[in-house]
C-alpha cells in the first residue's frame, strides 16, 4: 500500500514539475480506455450534449482534487457537459476519488476511464501536467485544453 502511494506521489510530482504547452489532438481521438466495469470505451463514440470535457488527472494530485471540488462546486453551470476522467490508476481509486467527490447524480455525467497500460502519454502526446483538461465542442474539435484549471477557468472557454 505504500508504494502505491509513493508511485501515485511520484507520478504527481513528475507531471506537476513539468511545465509544458499542451498541444492536445484537434479532434476528438478515437481512443479506447476501459471503464470501471471493464468494458471498452472509445471516446469519440461517448455522447454529449455540447461540450466533452477530459480530464487527464492523478487521484492523489492535490491539484486533481482541488480541480474534482471546483467543478463539484460548480456542477449547475456544466449541464451541457460530459466529463470523462482518465487515469492510470486502478479503478477501486478511481471509485474512491469518484465518490469522494460527485454525488451520484453528478457522476451521471461522468465517465471514468482507466488507462491500465499507461498509453495515455503516447496518445496524448503533449499531455505532461495533471490535471490538464481538453475541451472538445459539439463537432468533436478542440475549444482549449486548459492545464491545472478550475471550474471557473474552465468554463471560460464555454460559449
Amino acid at each position: 500500500m505504500q508504494s502505491i502511494k509513493w508511485l501515485q506521489w511520484g507520478l504527481c510530482l513528475f507531471f506537476c514539475v513539468q511545465s509544458v504547452l499542451v498541444l492536445a489532438q484537434k479532434t476528438l481521438p478515437a481512443y479506447s480506455f476501459e471503464d470501471l466495469n471493464g468494458k471498452m470505451v472509445q471516446l469519440d463514440q461517448l455522447p454529449y450534449k455540447k461540450y466533452l470535457s477530459i480530464v487527464l488527472y492523478d487521484p492523489g494530485c492535490d491539484h486533481c482534487q482541488h480541480e474534482a471540488e471546483s467543478i463539484a462546486k460548480s456542477f449547475k453551470k456544466f449541464k451541457k457537459t460530459r466529463f470523462v476522467w482518465i487515469t492510470i490508476n486502478t479503478p477501486a481509486t478511481m471509485l474512491e476519488f469518484r465518490d469522494k467527490y460527485f454525488t451520484p447524480e453528478m457522476s451521471k455525467d461522468m465517465v471514468f476511464l482507466y488507462d491500465k497500460q499507461m498509453l495515455i502519454l503516447k496518445k496524448f502526446d503533449d499531455f505532461i501536467e495533471t490535471p490538464t483538461v481538453l475541451i472538445y465542442d459539439k463537432h468533436k474539435k478542440l475549444v482549449a485544453a486548459p492545464v491545472k484549471a478550475l471550474a471557473p477557468d474552465i468554463y471560460k472557454y464555454y460559449k
